[in-house]
């Protein structure tokens, strides 16, 4: 019999999916509603509860290299689950540790470096990368030759890109990850037996206000 695993948040603001950044500029900003296609805002409400990295490039010969750690100026970016940001979301401080790690991320994502691989877009759960038109021919090619992303038909002339691997907010990470059902906050699942080691792993900020208990026992 699996243990039952409970994940439970009290500070709702930090989980509410939406990271709204504008370039190397760094401020939160506020964007607008329907960011994303209706096929993959629809993914988001599965048990998954996926996220979409979206980009919008100011301009349509945006060059994406950047050094280490940076995002180009004319380039702004935001994370969300679901068709648009939460009312409110983008207002929100992003734990600094978390907000450098997704600057670097979509860097190292729009410069073609080899070490932007599908498994850290994973880690924040994220499943589609879509850039907003006009798409840049340097962001198209970098993301084309990221390893575990495969590009697939996105309307109105914008690019979108699936993490072939699978995605998930909630996850066990091990021999054979495995993905866990989750609510839009909170968790309460059965993990099935298996391997000790195992890491139960949860795609959002690092915050004080998380709790996660294991067959009714606080986990550290």
């Amino acid at each position: 019999i699996g243990a039952v695993a409970a994940l439970a948040m009290f500070a709702p603001a930090v989980g509410a999916g939406a990271w709204a950044v504008r370039g190397a500029q760094g401020p939160l900003h506020r964007v607008g509603a329907a960011l994303v296609p209706a096929h993959v805002a629809a993914e988001a409400d599965t048990a998954d509860r996926p996220r979409t990295l979206v980009l919008r490039p100011a301009r349509s010969d945006l060059v994406g290299a950047v050094p280490a750690g940076e995002v180009p100026a004319a380039l702004a970016y935001v994370l969300v689950r679901g068709a648009s940001p939460e009312l409110g979301a983008a207002d929100q401080s992003v734990p600094r540790k978390a907000s450098n790690a997704l600057r670097a991320l979509v860097g190292d994502l729009v410069s073609a470096r080899g070490d932007a691989k599908a498994q850290r877009l994973a880690d924040f759960a994220v499943r589609y990368v879509l850039v907003r038109s006009p798409v840049p021919e340097g962001v198209a090619a970098a993301l084309d030759s990221v390893p575990g992303l495969e590009r697939v038909s996105a309307p109105e002339g914008d690019g979108l890109w699936r993490v072939s691997a699978p995605t998930a907010r909630v996850s066990i990470l091990g021999p054979t990850p495995l993905a866990l059902p989750s609510g839009a906050v909170g968790v309460k699942t059965t993990i099935p037996d298996g391997p000790a080691g195992r890491v139960l792993a949860l795609a959002e900020p690092v915050d004080a206000d998380w709790r996660a208990t294991l067959n009714g026992h606080s986990l550290p």
